[in-house]
């Protein structure tokens, strides 16, 4: 692969892995049916403050109402800008690959197959231009000058927002290289890592047989297909993922991890019933068509940028927001609530423009946060959520017997007790992190830094509060032939959304 100048080497990959796959369902932010109703018309100005990958995008695209005829403004920032030119690609794409089936094809792969086929090359070939005819700008710019480019795509613009230093890494992203056995090394040293071996065996334990194979499949080889499907196209390294000779995903990252499992498992998948990526494929396919067909059809207005989500304020100075979703940056390690919320909160529309106005966040990490207060203060509530657990979850009577079934050498406890967390009465846990960062004084104070202050919605109309959780109903064949399902996925059912809006008073 051809070597970019140091500087923008440095720039770009001294921070070591991304964060290209997301980690959490994919959500709809806009809900505009149940919030400004299917009739509203009005132009949307969204904000994705932390974006990630598309995910949340292409869902929320795809869930407009058929009738909505308004301008939609998506403004989707992220700090680490691996993240945000691979973003930019797929969206240019989607408009300039003139046949739809080979959009979707080519997007797929560049957002999850390590290496492409010719024809996903040749798609990345058309960008080139459009990326020269801003490098020829940049003789006369400093490194760190913001140089903003806006192409018109139809009834749609795409407009990048980047550093000179940050635009000297494109040519990075569309380099093209045929893989050697270096970089496929590369790549499985992460994967197929010796010393992640006992996490890998964890995580196949609770997979079905059938899955564990296409699981090992998609580690081995990296290219996402129905599991019988040629491998033999896929000839060229894709230039997102590796730079150099260094692969650039975390051991965890997987595919699956970014969508509803249930959906996932409801997907018709053919003839091979049990194929787990074959069907991931096949329901990226469909959801991918969509969007590119619903985005050509127009107006939708990107615009990308690459900054930390704490300056968005001094950025997007005369812009306000009818939804602005933050990923998890609420989590103490990131910006934490109070500065998640007061930053971004005054970038909402005020109440009186636009009542359903939301910021959404995410605490991924506020139940594990709490785990050691549960430990000492509320034994009982493990116990509980153990009780219950076996009623959907029996354990093995002649396990108990010979190994001891709480010893963290027995597999069958490390099942019980990875799966058994969707029966945690996850609310509880949470109220403590609530109490723990002192979040009803954070609402209460924030009228001395935003404008009537912002305030936590009594009623969640966005996204759901515990989105992968099992749904605990009086039916227990029911509950029980769902948990069959999300017993074998990623999804804990331990991550909370909180919607916040503007106080009445702005």
């Amino acid at each position: 692969m051809s070597e970019a100048p140091q500087a923008v080497q440095t720039e770009q990959r001294e921070k070591g892995k991304s964060h290209f796959f997301g980690n959490t369902i994919a959500q709809d932010v806009i809900k505009l049916a149940t919030n400004e109703g299917e009739d509203y018309d009005k132009d949307l100005n969204i904000l994705f403050a932390a974006s990630g990958d598309l995910r949340h995008v292409v869902q929320s695209v795809i869930d407009l109402p058929g009738s909505y005829t308004g301008k939609v403004s998506l403004y989707i920032n992220d700090k680490d800008f691996a993240v945000v030119a691979r973003n930019i690609i797929i969206t240019l794409i989607a408009y300039k690959v003139p046949d739809e089936a080979i959009a979707v094809e080519c997007i797929l792969h560049i957002w999850y197959s390590a290496f492409l086929t010719p024809e996903a090359a040749s798609a990345m070939r058309l960008l080139s231009p459009l990326f020269a005819g801003v490098l020829d700008r940049l003789k006369v710019q400093g490194p760190e000058d913001l140089l903003s480019t806006e192409w018109t795509l139809g009834s749609s613009t795409c407009e990048v927002v980047p550093r000179k230093r940050q635009w000297q890494v494109m040519p990075l992203f569309t380099s093209i290289t045929s893989p050697t056995e270096d970089l496929r090394k590369a790549r499985t040293d992460t994967t197929l890592a010796p010393t992640l071996l006992d996490d890998r065996h964890r995580r196949m334990f609770v997979l079905r047989p059938t899955d564990r194979a296409c699981w090992d499949r998609f580690r081995q080889d990296g290219i996402l297909l129905p599991f019988g499907h040629s491998r033999e196209e896929f000839e060229i390294v894709n230039p997102i993922l590796f730079v150099g000779s260094r692969w650039l995903l975390h051991d965890e990252d997987d595919p699956l991890n970014g969508w509803d499992w249930g959906e996932i498992m409801r997907t018709d998948s053919g003839p091979a019933t049990n194929d787990l990526y074959g069907k991931l494929y096949f329901l990226l396919s469909e959801k991918l068509a969509r969007f590119v067909r619903r985005i050509r059809s127009g107006p939708f207005h990107f615009h990308f940028h690459s900054r930390d989500a704490a300056i968005l304020p001094k950025v997007f100075t005369k812009i306000r927001f009818a939804r602005i979703e933050t990923s998890n940056i609420v989590d103490e390690y990131y910006l934490g609530t109070r500065s998640t919320v007061w930053l971004l909160g005054g970038l909402l529309e005020e109440v009186s423009q636009s009542p359903h106005a939301t910021l959404v966040t995410l605490y991924m990490n506020a139940i594990d946060a709490v785990a050691g207060i549960v430990q000492k203060d509320h034994p009982n509530w493990i116990k509980a959520t153990h009780k219950m657990a076996e009623r959907f979850l029996p354990l093995d009577p002649a396990i108990k017997l010979l190994s001891g079934i709480e010893s963290e050498d027995n597999p069958e406890w490390i099942r019980f007790q990875t799966q058994a967390e969707q029966f945690k009465k996850s609310e509880k846990w949470f109220d403590l992190y609530k109490k723990a960062i002192h979040m009803s004084e954070l609402e209460r104070i924030s009228s001395k830094v935003v404008p009537g202050g912002v305030i936590i919605k009594e009623v969640d109309t966005v996204v759901e509060k515990w989105p992968g959780k099992l749904k605990m109903s009086a039916d227990k064949v029911e509950v029980q032939k769902e948990f069959d399902v999300i017993k074998h996925s990623n999804q804990r059912g331990v991550v909370r959304y909180v919607e916040w809006k503007r106080g009445s008073k702005c």
